[in-house]
């Protein structure tokens, strides 16, 4: 699969980031100004990605085409199609790799598949489960044909439950080493911490039985 990247150039055609909503100052959770942006072929077309300076996930946006990838972040970002380059192996994510090491179990027990595999998230499925880990924590899933009928739990919901003072191992450092390539290993000392919890808070809905889970529609 093909990835590509680009610095934003420093100039006033850079809007900041790739928030789907306009955000506000006050926000905590807002997107700081994406100053690399990176397109990355998936199976169904291209995501266009932004990270800040630390290298932190700053908003995306998908398209059936990557030249229409390429024109989103010429008008967004002033990014020339020179400007591109093939990502290289320092630049790339490691997070998921340590991902399918430690939730390797789904498949190897629970007969899950991977049926997304990108940067920041992983997704494994059953006929009856969704389990999506990435940078924010894990989520699982039903999968009924109706979406509305769905439900939805997680993890970190479900363990503080049990364990209300439940704290994970703090993230990695603000800088883009240490985000992109684990170089504090704080991304694998978390999902170290999340991958077996995972089988005992919601081992009931890693086999398909959601009940007691509200709808998404709820």
């Amino acid at each position: 699969m093909m990835t590509l990247t680009s610095d934003v150039p420093a100039t006033d055609t850079a809007v900041g980031s790739l928030a789907h909503e306009p955000q506000r100052a006050s926000d905590p959770h807002r997107f700081a100004p994406a100053t690399r942006v990176e397109i990355i072929e998936e199976r169904d077309g291209y995501f266009l990605i932004g990270y800040d300076r630390h290298g932190r996930f700053a908003g995306d946006s998908w398209f059936g085409t990557v030249e229409e990838a390429k024109s989103q972040a010429r008008q967004k970002f002033g990014v020339d199609e020179a400007d591109w380059r093939a990502r290289t192996e320092e630049e790339t994510p490691i997070f998921s790799a340590l991902v399918k090491r430690h939730f390797a179990y789904l498949i190897n027990e629970y007969g899950f598949a991977i049926i997304r595999d990108s940067d920041w998230v992983v997704e494994f499925a059953t006929a009856s489960c969704l389990v999506t880990v990435s940078m924010v924590g894990v989520r699982l899933e039903s999968r009924e044909r109706e979406i509305i009928r769905r439900r939805r739990a997680e993890l970190l919901t479900l363990i503080s439950q049990d364990s209300p003072h439940f704290q994970l191992p703090p993230r990695s450092a603000d800088d883009p080493k240490s985000v992109i390539r684990d170089a504090d290993g704080s991304q694998n000392r978390r999902l170290g911490v999340l991958a077996p919890l995972l089988k005992k808070h919601g081992e009931k809905m890693l086999c398909g039985d959601f009940s007691g889970q509200k709808s998404i529609a709820a």
